[in-house]
């Protein structure tokens, strides 16, 4: 393992990927989402999280910055909550489209919600398969937030991160704004290797040419391209390059990610297998309808069949719950600003359902209808 992952020798790897790594990545691509692309269209990052704080701080560093305080960003409302975050450090306005948690489907008019959006929308930033819901974003609500994206002349990110857990899932937002999409994938979930630190960037020639001679023109730094800055970004420090030599994912996690890719497929299909069996059956202890999301599921716990504790206060609820055993994450802060002076969010919480065993999510489960019933 040593002789052939690449950490012996005294060389420095290749920042965007080793090519052999980045070989595999693009045709697992190709073949669940015939992306139609090549081993040049990738940037190796240290996992998803670091490619979105790669991300933003290729738009916001720098005098010449594309995104300056009081930009708009669009982005869909439950979403992961750093997203929220990172854009309040950075003082961006955040204009968001709100998904009903329980369908994942948009509530209310999008063509309207879309009409009402402010003009100096710059950047839409997708989660799909969104976290904290489970649900994907249908071809619909894709092709028009293309087709918004186009008018607008504003940059996507999709991170996808879930995506190889809807197999039947054959369109990304790439397949309708191809142009100017950067997609971010990782191996960390469907792999259940989140100690490798292994994801990607996955950037169309298309895209590498329109993002950088249009929407990014000017906004460059020392870069000559995009993928030269998201390179830069990617390193400690600035946007300059200093360090860029050193921003390569590890040889070991290279190499055992794409094995992963390669011959885990038994193991990953097992694995949706009991990931789907463990949604269906946490939904129908609760006596909650379930409507296909996986990974995890985003509820109000005031709404579970035979609630009677609506009079007491949402942390006593979690904190409760917690006692007896069954530990939830509090999911106000998924939603945005707007959508919580519309709407009371802090009975809602969300779970991640996959990596109990089936015993364990049976005992959750129950636990947490005995409590919300009792």
């Amino acid at each position: 393992m040593f002789k052939y992952a690449a950490c012996s020798g005294g060389s420095y790897l290749d920042p965007q990927g080793e090519t052999l790594a980045r070989l595999v990545i693009a045709n697992h691509y190709n073949e669940r989402l015939n992306l139609g692309i090549d081993y040049r269209d990738l940037i190796f990052v240290q996992g998803v999280s670091h490619g979105i704080g790669t991300m933003f701080k290729a738009l916001c560093d720098g005098k010449n910055s594309f995104l300056k305080p009081d930009d708009t960003v669009l982005i869909s409302s439950p979403v992961y909550s750093p997203y929220n975050t990172i854009m309040e450090n950075l003082e961006l306005n955040i204009f968001s489209i709100p998904m009903d948690p329980q369908t994942g489907l948009v509530i209310g008019d999008l063509d309207k919600l879309l009409s009402e959006a402010p003009e100096n929308v710059k950047l839409i930033c997708l989660i799909d398969p969104n976290n904290p819901t489970g649900f994907t974003c249908n071809e619909e609500f894709l092709k028009k937030i293309a087709e918004f994206a186009k008018q607008r002349n504003a940059l996507i990110v999709s991170d996808e991160v879930y995506s190889d857990f809807f197999l039947s899932r054959k369109k990304t937002i790439m397949h309708f704004a191809r142009e100017r999409t950067i997609m971010i994938g990782g191996r960390s979930k469907i792999e259940r290797s989140t100690g490798l630190r292994f994801g990607e960037f996955i950037i169309a020639k298309e895209a590498q040419k329109y993002i950088s001679e249009n929407i990014l023109k000017g906004h460059l730094d020392i870069a000559v391209d995009l993928m030269q800055l998201l390179i830069f970004a990617k390193a400690p420090g600035r946007i300059r390059g200093e360090f860029q030599h050193v921003t390569f994912v590890t040889g070991p996690s290279q190499y055992l990610g794409v094995s992963h890719v390669i011959f885990g497929g038994d193991d990953r299909n097992e694995y949706l297998r009991r990931v789907r069996v463990n949604m269906e059956n946490f939904y129908e202890i609760l006596g909650m309808q379930y409507n296909k999301n996986l990974y995890y599921a985003c509820f109000d716990l005031t709404e579970i069949p035979g609630n009677t504790k609506k009079d007491i206060e949402p942390e006593e609820l979690f904190y409760g719950l917690a006692k007896k055993g069954v530990v939830l994450i509090p999911s106000n802060l998924f939603f945005s600003e707007s959508d919580r002076k519309k709407r009371d969010y802090r009975t809602f919480a969300r779970g991640s359902i996959p990596n109990l065993t089936f015993s364990n999510l049976q005992k959750a489960a129950r636990l947490i209808k005995e409590y919300m019933t009792g």
